[in-house]
C-alpha cells in the first residue's frame, strides 16, 4: 500500500456525541493513489508519509499508513479479536479486513494491505476535515486544508495533511510537483493494451457484479484499472484486488453479489481452510456462524470441518485459545500462549486448555522486568569484567 516502517495510529479520545439518524459518511482509500472523499470527491495521490485521513475539531480519528497483521496496542502484540476501554472499542477480523469500532460510531476497515474504509455518523456531519474531507454534503470544499482555504493541488493537500515528527519518516516522500499522479511514458500500445486488460471490469461489472451499480460507480474502477495498469504494467493482481475491493463494499452494504473468482483466481488461504464467496468465517471466540448469514456474509478464508480461527490460524476445536480480561480490556490468547499480568512481572496469565490460568511468578535470578519489543519480560543483564594488561 505504502512504504515505510508498519505503523497503525489509533486515537479514540474524542468528546461524547449524540448519535443521530441520518447519513453516513464513507471515505475510503484502495490502492496507492486513489481516494473518495466522505462527499463522493475522487482523487489520486501517491506519496508515501503518514497522513490524517480523518480528523473532528479535536483528534484524529485515523491515520493512513501500512499496519501489521498483529496489532500493536500499548506497545505490546495483542492477537484479535480485541476489546477496550469496557467495549467502548472493539477490532476484530471480517472476511479479508480487521475492523475496529467506537461506541460513538466511527468505523475502520482495513484490508492488511491496501483498502481501507472510514465510516462515521451524522453527527459528525459539517465536523470534519482532513484527506476525507469535511463531510458537510457538497463536493466543492471537500479539499481543504487545515487553514481552511481550498489545496492548490492534491499534492499540496496531502502535505498539508502530513503528521509531522514521526520516527523513521526521514526518507518518505511528498515534495511532488506538477503532473506527479499521471502515468507518463504509455504508447498508444500501451494504452490498448491497458484498455483491453481493464475490459475484464466491464465485464465483472456488468455481469458477477451487475447489482452493485446502484452503491459504486463502476465508472470509477475502470479509471483506477487504467491507472493502475499503466503503473504496474498490467500486473494480474491489479485487477483481482479491484474485484475483491468492489465486491466488498457491495456484499458490507447488504448487496448479493454472484461468483466471479471462475474468471480470474481464487485467493490463497492457510492450512486447514478454503475460500468461500459468501462466508461468515466460525472463530474459537464465536463458534457459531449468524442464522442470516447469507444477508451479512463477506468473501473470506473460511476454516475446514472440525477446525475454528485462532488468531491468524485454523486450529482444531479442541486447540482453541482463551479470552483475557483485565481492567476493561479483553484480548485473545492462543492455546499454550503466556503473559505477564502487571507490570512488575509478579504473576503470569497462561492459556491452558481453554482457561486462563494466572499464578504467582517472578523473574529469575540475575533479570530484570522490563519491556522487550513491546512485552513485558525477564531480561538478563550481563556485566563482563576483565584485567587491563
Amino acid at each position: 500500500m505504502m512504504g515505510g516502517e508498519a505503523r497503525c495510529l489509533i486515537t479514540t479520545n474524542p468528546p461524547p456525541v449524540i448519535r443521530s439518524s441520518g447519513p453516513v459518511g464513507t471515505c475510503w482509500v484502495m490502492g496507492d493513489p486513489h481516494y473518495r472523499t466522505f462527499d463522493g470527491t475522487y482523487y489520486n495521490f501517491m506519496e508515501n508519509c503518514t497522513y490524517i485521513m480523518a480528523k473532528n475539531l479535536f483528534s484524529p480519528f485515523m491515520s493512513r499508513h501500512i499496519c501489521s497483521h498483529i496489532f500493536q496496542i500499548s506497545d505490546s502484540l495483542w492477537y484479535l479479536p480485541i476489546s477496550l476501554a469496557n467495549g467502548r472499542v472493539t477490532l476484530q477480523q471480517s472476511g479479508f479486513s480487521v475492523v475496529t469500532e467506537t461506541d460513538f460510531g466511527l468505523s475502520v476497515q482495513y484490508d492488511w494491505e491496501q483498502y481501507m474504509v472510514v465510516k462515521v455518523p451524522a453527527s459528525f456531519m459539517g465536523r470534519m476535515c482532513g484527506m476525507c474531507g469535511n463531510f458537510n454534503g457538497k463536493k466543492d470544499d471537500d479539499l481543504t486544508i487545515p487553514s481552511g482555504s481550498l489545496a492548490a493541488s492534491i499534492p499540496a493537500l496531502g502535505k498539508s495533511w502530513r503528521v509531522p515528527g514521526l520516527p523513521g519518516e526521514a526518507y518518505c516522500t511528498d515534495d511532488c510537483t506538477g503532473q506527479c499522479n499521471v502515468c507518463k511514458g504509455e504508447s498508444w500500445i500501451e494504452h490498448l493494451e491497458a484498455e483491453s486488460f481493464c475490459q475484464l471490469v466491464t465485464l465483472l461489472t456488468d455481469g458477477p457484479l451487475r447489482d452493485c451499480k446502484s452503491l459504486i460507480d463502476p465508472k470509477v474502477f475502470y479509471e483506477n484499472c487504467l491507472f493502475d495498469y499503466c503503473m504496474g504494467k498490467g500486473y494480474k493482481k491489479f485487477l483481482c484486488k479491484t474485484a475483491q475491493i468492489y465486491t466488498d463494499a457491495c456484499q458490507r452494504a447488504g448487496i448479493h453479489v454472484h461468483d466471479w473468482r471462475n474468471l480470474i483466481a481464487e485467493p490463497k488461504c492457510p492450512a486447514n481452510s478454503h475460500f468461500d464467496s459468501c462466508a461468515c468465517p466460525a472463530t474459537c471466540e464465536n463458534p457459531s456462524p449468524p442464522a442470516d448469514c447469507k444477508t451479512k456474509c463477506v468473501a473470506s478464508c473460511t476454516c475446514n470441518d472440525g477446525f475454528l480461527w485462532s488468531g491468524n490460524t485454523c486450529v482444531p476445536k479442541n486447540q482453541c485459545g482463551c479470552i483475557y480480561s483485565n481492567g476493561g480490556q479483553k484480548r485473545y490468547l492462543q492455546a499454550g500462549e503466556s503473559i505477564w499480568a502487571d507490570a512488575t512481572c509478579s504473576t503470569k496469565c497462561t492459556c491452558n486448555s481453554g482457561q486462563v490460568v494466572c499464578e504467582k511468578a517472578s523473574c529469575p535470578d540475575g533479570s530484570e522486568c522490563r519491556k522487550n519489543s513491546g512485552a513485558l519480560s525477564p531480561l538478563v543483564t550481563v556485566v563482563l569484567t576483565g584485567h587491563s594488561s
